[in-house]
Formats: structure tokens, sequence, C-alpha cells
């Protein structure tokens, strides 16, 4: 008959730490609250920029003189 020594069974347990029910909602809000951010990050990229466009104007009129 084989015995397990009780300090062993922890090593055996088949689901890991990361993936019980209570870090798996840590991991879900953190991944939400990640998406929100990045989805305001990138709104404010797509701005309008009208000094930015003006400076395109005069670098295509300089490349058009050359």
């Amino acid at each position: 008959m084989l015995y397990v020594h009780s300090e062993a069974i922890p090593q055996l347990d088949p689901v890991p730490e990361l993936f019980r029910p209570g870090w798996m909602k840590i991991l879900k809000i953190s991944f939400a609250i990640l998406a929100i951010i990045a989805a305001t990050g990138l709104n404010s990229v797509w701005a309008d920029q009208p000094h930015m466009r003006a400076a395109l104007g005069h670098l295509g009129a300089a490349q058009a003189e050359l």
C-alpha cells in the first residue's frame, strides 16, 4: 500500500493556484481595466491635430518645389 505524506499533497494538486476561482476573478477584472485603458488611449491618438495637418501641407508644398 502506498502512503503519501501530508506535506506532499499540495504538490499533487492538479489545479495550479493561479487558476483558482479567486485568482480568475482578479485576472478578469485586471484584463477589463487594461482593455478600457487601451481603448481610451487609442482614442486620443486619433484626435484632431490642425497643426500636424498644416505641417504636412507645408512639407508637400516644399517637396513639390524641389
